[in-house]
């Protein structure tokens, strides 16, 4: 008759040092992937922008400059730089203020974002489609609009509401 222990110790170093090895992997694998596609997303980015203000006239290392770009984004499509003040300026006092703050920061941010991202598309003879487009998949569009097909047509800014209301009242 065959005998069996049934008190014999069994060896989980191994076993538990090798699930963690196997997380510690897993985890610096997503994080390498999650930089990648951030790199080629910021890679899309700059150079479509670069040669976007190239074609507009401007400055190709202006799309390197993370702030300066949107002013060069601004003057190339015909939006008042102020825009840009506006947008960071009001964003940082206005979530001072609990919920209506964050509220009007947001709102002040999304018609940035539209006007900016409008007026660049129309300033390239792209349709209100191709504006969507930048607004949704930024650093692809920017690559197309640096792309051959692309022409620049001159400053064509959206119908600037309220930046048209100050300017009536000069």
């Amino acid at each position: 008759m065959s005998t069996y222990d049934y008190y014999g110790t069994y060896d989980t170093i191994d076993t538990v040092s090798s699930t963690a090895g196997a997380i510690v992997g897993g985890v610096f694998l997503i994080i390498g992937l999650v930089l990648l596609i951030g790199l080629a997303v910021a890679a899309c980015t700059i150079i479509g922008q670069w040669k976007a203000f190239k074609k507009a006239g401007k400055n190709g290392w202006e799309a390197i400059v993370p702030v300066y770009n949107l002013v060069v984004a601004c003057q190339i499509s015909g939006v008042s730089p102020w825009w840009v003040l506006i947008y960071f300026v009001g964003s940082t006092v206005l979530n001072v203020i609990p919920v209506l703050g964050s509220l009007a920061s947001l709102a002040c941010s999304v018609y940035f974002l539209i006007l900016l991202n409008v007026s660049v598309a129309k300033s390239f003879g792209k349709d209100t489609g191709f504006a969507v487009g930048l607004i949704f998949l930024n650093p692809f569009f920017w690559f197309v609009l640096g792309g051959n097909n692309a022409q620049y047509v001159g400053p064509t800014p959206m119908n600037d509401v309220i930046m048209g209301m100050f300017n009536k009242n000069n």
